[in-house]
């Protein structure tokens, strides 16, 4: 793996499970801002499964209270050795004038496994970077995210998954609701090399816009040096449908609650793929928008 800048790094976790190691218990990184001076943190972590090990972590970035400007500027390394399974969930919940700028690199030996979730509903200004490197045959990465923006917001996606040697599997799903006068970015990458044959790799991305002053710029691609492979991407942007809307307030529900039964559900697509987080989550994306 790529070296990183070490400048104005003072703290972090190494985190190692051994071979074989299963911890049924998962690990919660919390990482909080606090003060109104704009303090910058650059934490870095670096996850390390041996092989046959499996893990879960989720990181978590808060603020203490809605005045806090903080900066928050962290990096997340992650290797997994030979048949070895991580389940990472990040959640960026930082306070609306809070700026945020995450990293996120993996690379992935033969025949493991990475399940990754991002959720961004905080912050003036968001970027998150995932890059996927499938070094090793029978590897796969799935990649779930969801943005939420109301009025200020900027949040950007940014995904690379670099297919390097054949039977590597990668699946993203990204999805974002935009409310008014906010904007997001998904960019995602997907890069087949040469010798790559037999992957399949799959990418979407879709997005739900509750007013006409949001904005969204999405731009799958795909870059495909290989002739035997299984490849698709898209994108979407649409409005809540005005039918189904009719046909929940026709059977007594309100049109606040009908309008919030189905932006849950469009974000419920993505949360179950973290059942232990959509619980406890739930009320947030329930409570976002009116």
């Amino acid at each position: 793996m790529a070296t990183c800048p070490q400048a104005f790094l003072a703290s972090g976790l190494f985190i190692e499970w051994n071979p074989g190691v299963t911890c049924e218990r998962r690990i919660h990184i919390i990482h909080v801002g606090s003060g109104k001076d704009r303090l910058v943190t650059f934490p870095r972590h670096m996850l390390v499964l041996g092989a046959e090990a499996k893990g879960e972590v989720v990181e978590t970035f808060i603020s203490v209270d809605e005045g806090t400007t903080s900066f928050t500027n962290t990096v997340t390394d992650i290797e997994l050795a030979s048949g070895a399974q991580l389940d990472h969930q990040r959640c960026q919940l930082e306070a609306p004038l809070a700026l945020h700028i995450g990293r996120v690199r993996a690379e992935l030996a033969a025949a493991a496994k990475l399940t990754s979730l991002s959720l961004c509903a905080g912050a003036k200004l968001a970027r998150v970077d995932i890059d996927i490197g499938l070094a090793g045959q029978g590897s796969e990465v799935i990649l779930n995210g969801l943005y939420l923006t109301r009025e200020g917001q900027h949040v950007d996606h940014h995904t690379v998954v670099d297919h390097q040697v054949p039977h590597a599997i990668s699946r993203q799903l990204y999805k974002g609701i935009l409310d008014g006068v906010s904007r997001a970015v998904f960019n995602g990458v997907v890069r087949v090399r040469r010798d790559a044959q037999l992957t399949q790799a799959y990418q979407m991305n879709r997005n739900l816009l509750l007013s006409s002053d949001a904005e969204i710029d999405t731009k799958p691609e795909l870059q495909i040096d290989a002739d035997d492979v299984k490849c698709s991407h898209g994108a979407s942007v649409g409005q809540l449908n005005d039918d189904q809307l009719f046909y929940l307030t026709s059977r007594g529900l309100p049109p606040t609650e009908a309008r919030r039964m189905l932006v849950q559900a469009f974000a419920d697509d993505v949360m179950l793929h973290a059942p232990r987080l959509h619980a406890a989550l739930r009320p947030l994306t329930m409570g976002y928008f009116l």
